[in-house]
């Protein structure tokens, strides 16, 4: 997979760095829905840029702890994480929509923030009714 990453991919990922044209790829990951690659140790992976995907590379109850600290969740907001994160699970290819009860739950009044919100969760395959 890494010799493939090098000859093929990362060679249309480039950017100019100082005048030297370089992968702008700094890891490489791969697996399947039981496991995880990385073309480096765990904790390089992260110094190169994976800390992007940290919150991902943890098992989930690990990964609710984080969101409950990291974001501060509340109680309902976990419960509504928890819900989603096992129903997606089940059903990764079915639409999910989230009620008026949801929603309030997410917590925003800003139109900004619920409209951001809204696209995130549509790009998952979750959708909001209609709240106008």
């Amino acid at each position: 997979v890494v010799e493939l990453a090098e000859a093929e991919t990362l060679q249309y990922l480039l950017d100019d760095v100082a005048g030297k044209i370089l992968p702008s790829i700094t890891t490489v990951l791969w697996g399947d829905k039981d496991q995880a690659f990385s073309s480096h140790p765990f904790e390089d992976m992260l110094v190169r840029g994976g800390e992007l995907l940290e919150m991902q590379a943890l098992n989930p109850e690990e990964a609710f702890e984080a969101c409950e600290e990291n974001y501060e969740f509340n109680k309902k907001q976990m419960e509504l994480l928890k819900k989603l994160f096992y129903l997606k699970l089940a059903r990764p290819n079915e639409k999910i929509i989230l009620n008026r009860t949801d929603i309030d739950v997410i917590g925003t009044q800003n139109v900004e923030g619920v409209d951001e919100s809204r696209t995130s969760f549509a790009e998952i395959g979750i959708e909001w009714i209609d709240i106008s």
